[in-house]
């Protein structure tokens, strides 16, 4: 490859780099688009586009921060009022993943499952390593619970 010198190449690599028109000489080349100067009037209309739709951005964001500081302030207010957390406040105002079930392990049905293991004198269709498994995570949970 090549050598510390970064971009540096030796004659055997530069021998071997090829182009697609090279490596295909029967083949047409697709020729390069030439592309036309614009002429002042089509720049300046371009330049006066630009500058209104930045403007245009600008103030969409600045909309967007004071919509979101009123309603960060309304989220305070509803929490004092009502002896809750903003965060539940706002679990329940953004309900997107409020009533998505999760799948996870968690500690409640982790602890069932352990006692109906215990009730079954330990048969389980799940194989020991499972098992293991599990109360290494309860035991993690619980720790950390704690």
């Amino acid at each position: 490859m090549s050598s510390a010198g970064g971009d540096i190449l030796d004659d055997a690599q530069v021998d071997q780099q090829t182009t697609w028109a090279d490596r295909n000489p029967n083949l047409d080349v697709q020729p390069s688009r030439i592309r036309a100067k614009l002429s002042n009037a089509e720049a300046n209309t371009r330049n006066l586009g630009k500058a209104a739709r930045k403007l245009k951005s600008t103030e969409l964001t600045a909309d967007i921060d004071t919509l979101n500081l009123e309603r960060a302030a309304q989220i305070e207010v509803l929490a004092t009022k009502h002896h809750k957390k903003p965060a539940y406040i706002l679990d329940v105002i953004n309900n997107a993943t409020h009533y998505k079930k999760t799948r996870a392990v968690n500690l409640q049905n982790a602890l069932i499952h352990h006692k109906a293991m215990e009730v079954n004198d330990g048969t389980s269709p799940k194989s020991s390593s499972q098992h293991i498994k599990l109360i290494a995570y309860l035991q993690a949970k619980i720790l950390v619970t704690a």
